[in-house]
């Protein structure tokens, strides 16, 4: 444990440098998944959040953090979770056949000739952690009907009994990717968690991502003959004081100084424009928010404190959270910051010159249909064309090569530039009509 960590330009880095001692002595001491300190990292940023705390004039009554780990499957997530929940003696690991909505939230149970709710371990662990295993096991049906409950932090079953509770849970979700796929074969690993997790509503509440694949570690790491030893500093009675430490922080107990709450706004802001809202675990009207639930728990992890009951949040810790996460989603297994780049392309068109030609050359009916579909296939195309298939293949070429639509599943989307593109050249066209409103007052 350390004290307040350094002010000024040296202690910009001693946090992150600290949180990856910690990690590097529980990855050599207990968790033997080497190479895998990212992914103890993250826990402790989940395991080491408040319930609530100020910031900047109002109550965040959200304190509590929420990680998903995905990756491929023997790639150390499960083991190093597992190991830590040991080490902590806290908190709660959930697998195998409790990995269910009934398993992890409840149901009604009949009990002689009495119906009783019985609350599921997730919800058991209100104030306290869980880790939910094997989530790719869950229905994403039954992920976005979780949605409630993680965001308020309220559980409701409303069956033959209706009852409520509170489950304010710190959680980590960790999953392999569905249908059997490896993180390789994706383009970008982010998608990975849209495909695993489904709505995008059910993505944005987790505070941070990591993404891990079995290729991305070297082979020798695995088999080292002779490993250096790491001293173990970090044993199971001093982690387990300091989790029990930060879980009785209440709101007063939490300080932002020197403006840190400032920094915070400044950091949220940078990422919100660093990374596409369109898989959105960064979105910019929510960052600031995560970004000071993850400086709380830096905080207390480093156990920043005056006098023993504060968790006085620095810039240094802001900072922290601001590098870590760039170096998990700029990661090449992630790719969030490629990602990002491939789908700014797609708000704006390189020879838009050329397209609005294109299409103007194919006729008014070509342009009205264009609006009028949200899909598009080769045979809507061959429809209000009139023209035969490989006519109608060549346009869907030359609309694909110059990114106004995109593949999706059997048919294609047009993108956001495109759309406009569209929209500007039915305004101008009906602005050229004789007797139109633009033409009757002078537009």
């Amino acid at each position: 444990m350390c004290n307040n960590a350094g002010n000024g330009e040296e202690g910009m880095n001693i946090v992150y440098k600290k949180f990856y001692d910690i990690a590097h002595d529980l990855v050599s001491n207990v968790t033997l998944m080497f190479g895998r300190e990212d992914l103890v990292m993250v826990s402790d940023l989940v395991f080491h959040s408040v319930i609530s705390f100020p910031f900047r004039n109002e109550i965040i009554d959200k304190g509590w953090t929420e990680a998903i780990i995905l990756g491929d499957t023997r790639s150390g997530k499960s083991k190093t979770l597992e190991r830590l929940h040991k080490h902590y003696r806290c908190g709660e690991f959930v697998t195998g056949e409790d990995v269910t909505k009934a398993g992890l939230v409840g149901g009604m149970q009949q009990v002689g000739n009495r119906w009783i709710i019985t609350w599921g371990r997730y919800v058991r662990q209100n104030r306290e952690q869980c880790t939910i295993d094997e989530v790719q096991n869950l229905e994403v049906d039954d992920i976005a009907d979780m949605s409630g409950l993680r965001s308020s932090g309220i559980a409701e079953i409303t069956k033959i009994h209706q009852s409520r509770t509170e489950a304010k849970v710190r959680s980590i979700w960790l999953g392999n990717p569905r249908a059997n796929r490896f993180m390789n074969t994706y383009s970008h690993g982010i998608i990975a968690i849209k495909d695993l997790i489904g709505k995008l509503d059910d993505i944005a509440r987790f505070d941070l991502a990591v993404i891990c694949s079995t290729d991305e570690i070297p082979e020798e790491e695995y088999n080292k003959p002779n490993r250096n030893k790491v001293e173990h500093k970090y044993t199971s009675d001093l982690c387990h004081d300091l989790i029990m430490w930060a879980w009785s922080r209440k709101p007063e107990h939490v300080k932002f100084e020197n403006d840190s709450d400032i920094k915070v706004l400044e950091v949220a802001d940078k990422l919100g424009k660093k990374y596409s809202p369109q898989i959105p675990l960064v979105n910019i009207s929510e960052m600031r928010v995560k970004v000071a639930r993850l400086a709380v728990a830096a905080a207390c992890r480093v156990f920043s404190t005056d006098n023993g009951h504060n968790v006085i949040v620095l810039p240094e810790h802001v900072e922290f959270i601001r590098e870590f996460i760039i170096h998990l989603y700029d990661s090449p297994t992630m790719g969030y910051d490629i990602f990002t780049r491939v789908k700014s392309g797609e708000n704006m068109l390189e020879n838009e010159e050329e397209i609005e030609e294109y299409v103007y050359n194919k006729g008014r009916n070509f342009l009205d249909c264009l609006l009028d579909y949200d899909y598009i296939t080769l045979g809507d195309i061959s429809d209000f064309t009139g023209m035969d298939r490989d006519d109608s293949k060549s346009i869907l070429s030359f609309l694909v090569k110059n990114k106004c639509i995109r593949k999706f599943h059997a048919s294609y989307h047009k993108t956001p530039a495109f759309n406009r593109l569209l929209r500007k050249l039915k305004i101008e066209q009906i602005s050229e009509q004789p007797g139109s409103p633009e033409k009757k007052f002078g537009f």
